[in-house]
Order: C-alpha cells, then sequence, then structure tokens
C-alpha cells in the first residue's frame, strides 16, 4: 500500500514488486541473494576509437564471395556483384590485445602468443573490460603452459 500512496511509475513499482518477491523466495528456500554482483558488458567500438594496449574481441566476421560462385544465379545478383555473409561468434570471445593500429588494420596478440593482424572493414570488434580480459588472459596463459610442460615430459 505505501508503494501505491507514493506514486510510483508502474514500471518501477513492477521492478520492486519483483525485487521483493525474489528476496521472499530466497528467504523461504535459505539462499542467500547475492546484491552486489557486478556484471561487464563488452561493447562495440569503431576502429578509429582502438587503443593500444585495450583488449578486444572478435563479434563478427564479414566474408566476401563472387556472385557467380553462388549457385551460378544471376537472377540472384549481377555477376560482378559480391555476396557478402557475415559470421557470428567466431573467435567465441577471445581476448585479443592491440598491438598497434594501422587504419584499417589492427594488430592483435592472442594468450597463446601469437600475433596476427585484423582488417578492420571486414571484423566487428568489441571492446573488454580490463577485468574480465585480465582473467581470461592469465588462465589461458597458465593453460598453454600447463600443455607445453606436459608435452615437453612425454619427449
Amino acid at each position: 500500500m505505501t508503494l501505491l500512496a507514493t506514486r510510483m511509475p508502474a514500471r518501477e513499482y513492477s521492478v520492486r514488486r519483483e525485487l521483493f518477491r525474489s528476496r521472499l523466495c530466497h528467504r523461504a528456500m535459505g539462499t542467500v541473494l547475492m546484491d552486489n554482483s557486478e556484471t561487464d558488458l563488452a561493447a562495440c567500438v569503431a576502429p578509429e576509437d582502438l587503443p593500444q594496449g585495450d583488449f578486444v574481441a572478435i563479434l563478427s566476421v564479414v566474408y566476401e564471395y563472387p556472385s557467380f560462385l553462388w549457385c551460378s544465379d544471376s537472377a540472384m545478383a549481377p555477376r560482378e556483384e559480391l555476396v557478402r555473409l557475415r559470421y557470428e561468434g567466431v573467435g567465441g570471445g577471445l581476448p585479443l590485445k592491440i598491438k598497434a593500429v594501422c587504419l584499417p588494420f589492427v594488430f592483435v596478440k592472442d594468450p597463446a602468443g601469437e600475433h596476427r593482424t585484423l582488417d578492420a572493414r571486414m571484423c566487428r570488434l568489441a571492446r573488454l573490460s580490463s577485468g574480465y580480459a585480465r582473467r581470461v588472459w592469465k588462465t589461458m596463459r597458465r593453460m598453454r603452459r600447463q600443455r607445453n610442460s606436459v608435452h615437453e615430459a612425454r619427449t
């Protein structure tokens, strides 16, 4: 009743009601509700906003094929036109550290220590939070070292 008396907007009222219900449900089940949990969000970034040292991930890659390879159907597209296919989730969120930028190319290093060049015209990149990127980077490097030590022990 007190929530309605303050003339709260309907949306805010429903959010507070759901939060109150979830807290009651957690108390009844004997679980703990973590209010201080923090979720990071990767943000799409334009190639000109990429500074050296940032961590990025590949969101999607565009591949271009000549239309005459596309089922040889000239009714779909003229012969000289390109067919563009976008592949989502190519990198799986793998953090890549930016070593150098010379638009449209971005020189990056992956956690395995391998370097490669990305064409920013064909890749959609997302800036990762430094906490997430460093944690994944550190874990992947540790896994690589363990694999290398096991491999060296076998040989």
